[in-house]
């Protein structure tokens, strides 16, 4: 079954159930064992009917006799028929009666002759086959008790994978705790961060060790990708187990960042799931928010809770990620603090507000985690490398064995220096917005930036392939004429021998 659809088949299968024939007082017809009864009366012996010609021609025309015949037998009794008897009455075999010109056929008879015993019965026993079946009215279906299974019971069943690990874990917390539909997405969302927060601890002191050793492995990396590009194989090989060697002793388990990936399952199973309650929709979901998100099943009115997932996003980013700790380059880093946010808005302003609230706590979460890694304290306790310092560009990697301070008197500034400097710190105080709006743009230059330099560096690499193509080709079109020159001045010194001969 379809999750969606699942109350939809209910319902549809509720009102059939609902359906029960009942017995009818009316006018009943004559049974007569002559066919075409209406072509026997006399009032209606002719292929006309005793209505006006105007409504005849459509209606009850001549190509269509059902409707005509039918017609006619409302007048063909006008006795009126007793009341039926709940007592079954044997029925005598039905003898057929010759149809003639002279005799009347007999118009009116008693309907029990001719009734199935069936019909015969009480109203209350005549119900469809699909009663047993369709008990549950739509009513009780929402004030069915939340209990375990109660998802499964109104179409969500997902079988085996993330989505119904997740459907497991919301349903105990809401069942158990008692809590709200809110209440009951942020504690499971707390829960399997919870679960995930060894992982996640592992992941960071992994990144940290890494940025540790980057000073060092960053040569090395130079060197392989030169000799990659360079076609020589055996360096290569020769440099990667170098780099294996050096992330062996440094402790750096490569399987221990890809751990936290599970949380990427999690939140796919939370995706499917609350979309699908939210499209039944799960009776309370609709009333089971809070404040002005009530209902769960509608995206957020006032776009309170995706602006405040990006925002959550863009301080996540901008700490180091939830590792607090980032190995991408700057202008890399830069563009995914402000891109995956405004992406985060254009996929999630539109989404029900369970998973709106779902991703933002998610974002708190990540938030809290980064803050704690950045911390002495914390990093102390679980026995975690401390985060390496950082560097300011164009300083050396090593100091100097000769240690020393000298003092250098200070150069007197001119006023037109003062003035530039003070209005520089002005324009630093311009305010959260602008700063914002000065950032996006120096964001979007880094971005350009570095995205010529990486189409120069293509360009440069395209230009060297193709110069070591046309060198090559030189080559062996050289060897070819030396070849052959060397062909013909043997053929020559051939000749020579032959004429001194």
């Amino acid at each position: 079954m379809i999750p969606s659809k699942g109350l939809r088949w209910s319902s549809q299968t509720v009102g059939i159930g609902r359906r029960r024939i009942e017995t009818v007082t009316a006018r009943q017809f004559s049974s007569s064992p002559v066919q075409h009864t209406s072509r026997a009366h006399g009032l209606l012996s002719k292929n006309q009917t005793a209505i006006p010609r105007p409504y005849s021609n459509f209606y009850f025309s001549q190509l269509n006799p059902f409707i005509r015949d039918g017609a006619s037998i409302r007048f063909a009794s006008t006795t009126p028929v007793p009341a039926l008897s709940t007592t079954p009455v044997p029925v005598p075999p039905a003898t057929p009666v010759p149809v003639s010109s002279t005799t009347p056929v007999p118009a009116s008879s008693t309907l029990a002759e001719s009734t199935p015993e069936a019909i015969t019965s009480s109203p209350s026993d005549l119900t469809t086959s699909l009663d047993s079946a369709t008990d549950l009215t739509l009513e009780s279906l929402l004030n069915m008790p939340e209990s375990i299974g109660y998802l499964k019971s109104l179409g969500l069943d997902f079988g085996y994978g993330p989505t119904s690990i997740m459907e497991f874990i919301l349903e105990h917390v809401h069942v158990y705790a008692g809590t709200p539909w809110w209440l009951s997405i942020t504690l499971t969302a707390i829960l399997m961060r919870g679960a995930m927060f060894k992982a996640y601890i592992n992941a960071a002191e992994n990144a940290t060790r890494m940025q540790t050793i980057a000073p060092i492995i960053k040569p090395i990396q130079a060197k392989m990708q030169a000799a990659a590009a360079a076609g020589n194989t055996e360096l290569t090989m020769q440099l990667r187990q170098e780099l294996l060697g050096i992330n062996q002793r440094a402790g750096i388990k490569l399987l221990r960042s890809l751990v936290p990936l599970l949380q990427a399952f999690a939140g796919y199973g939370t995706f499917v799931l609350l979309r699908a309650m939210s499209k039944i929709p799960v009776p309370g979901l609709e009333t089971g928010g809070i404040l002005w998100f009530y209902n769960l099943t509608v995206p957020d009115p006032y776009l309170i809770l995706p602006l405040a997932t990006a925002g959550v996003l863009h301080w996540v980013l901008r700490r180091g990620g939830e590792m607090a700790v980032t190995n991408f380059k700057p202008v890399v880093h830069k563009a995914m603090m402000w891109g995956l946010p405004t992406i985060s808005i254009i996929f999630t302003w539109w989404l029900p507000a369970a998973l709106q609230l779902s991703f933002m706590v998610t974002g708190i979460l990540s938030y809290i985690q980064s803050t704690l890694f950045r911390q002495p304290w914390f990093r102390n306790y679980f026995s975690m490398t401390p985060l390496p310092r950082k560097v300011p560009p164009g300083t050396p990697s090593q100091q100097s064995p000769y240690k020393g301070q000298m003092r250098l008197a200070a150069k007197p500034m001119s006023t037109k220096e003062l003035n530039s400097r003070f209005e520089g710190t002005q324009k630093e105080k311009l305010g959260l917005i602008n700063g914002m709006v000065k950032d996006v743009k120096s964001t979007i230059n880094g971005v350009v930036e570095a995205g010529r330099e990486q189409m120069a560096g293509m360009a440069e690499k395209s230009k060297a392939k193709r110069e070591k193509a046309e060198i090559a080709a030189y080559e062996a079109r050289r060897r070819k004429e030396v070849a052959a020159e060397e062909a013909e001045a043997a053929r020559r010194k051939l000749r020579r021998r032959n004429k001194k001969r």
